[in-house]
């Protein structure tokens, strides 16, 4: 009986050992547990949230550009450059559209667009402006603008990728074309202008109002009703 008591006492005493040692582990795993929880639950907030702002930003993005290059252009009414360079950027977004059919390269899966993707117009656009710009009208500028353009320029291709209208091949081939058009129409430019600078003045802002006109009726109209 004695050995019997004995053996139910230690037992007793490792019973509220281990009950004292696991109490607050337990405590402790709870809490740690729903700590994580909540830390999910936030993130997946945030990540909402910083999703739909990136959306909002790339819907944004296009108005953007045109009224930074419309501040261009009207505040160097004397210059040929800003229409110049304007009416190649619209040029280039039919030109874009006719490329992606001719291409017919399918957009990532989920896109909320059907039609082609490659080049990404968006890309193609954006990177012809910066190049343009660059090379006829900021080259005497602060250091810090041509970074800039071209930062922006980047932000709008990566916008497309991350929001999903666009995959990194469709952006990377519209940055490159973009590029070497706005190039090759900055150089024509300049040889227009050294060639008849009057006439090059003119026919530039004609070109320019007219193709603007088109653009508004044909294209701008439907910014309003996408994505």
């Amino acid at each position: 009986n004695t050995r019997r008591n004995k053996m139910k006492d230690g037992w007793e005493t490792s019973q509220r050992a281990i009950h004292s040692i696991r109490a607050p582990i337990s405590k402790t795993i709870n809490t740690a547990l729903h700590q994580q929880e909540s830390a999910s639950s936030s993130s997946v907030g945030g990540s909402s949230n910083n999703r739909t702002f990136l959306y909002k930003l790339n819907s944004s993005t296009k108005w953007l550009i045109t009224l930074a290059n419309t501040m261009g252009i009207w505040c160097r009414l004397r210059h040929f450059e800003g229409p110049f360079i304007v009416v190649g950027a619209i040029a280039s977004v039919y030109f874009t559209d006719v490329l992606k059919q001719m291409l017919n390269h399918d957009r990532p899966e989920g896109a909320p667009f059907a039609d082609p993707g490659m080049p990404s117009s968006h890309s193609l656009v954006s990177f012809f402006l910066a190049a343009a710009w660059g090379s006829l009208v900021l080259r005497g500028s602060p250091q810090i603008l041509l970074p800039l353009v071209w930062a922006g320029a980047s932000g709008v291709a990566w916008l497309r990728v991350i929001c999903g209208y666009h995959s990194w091949d469709q952006i990377g081939v519209g940055a490159a074309l973009g590029s070497s058009m706005g190039f090759g129409w900055a150089k024509l430019g300049d040889f227009l202008y050294q060639n008849n600078p009057r006439i090059t003045l003119q026919a530039s802002w004609v070109l320019y109002v007219a193709g603007s006109l088109f653009f508004i009726f044909k294209n701008m109209r439907d910014w309003l009703h996408e994505e």
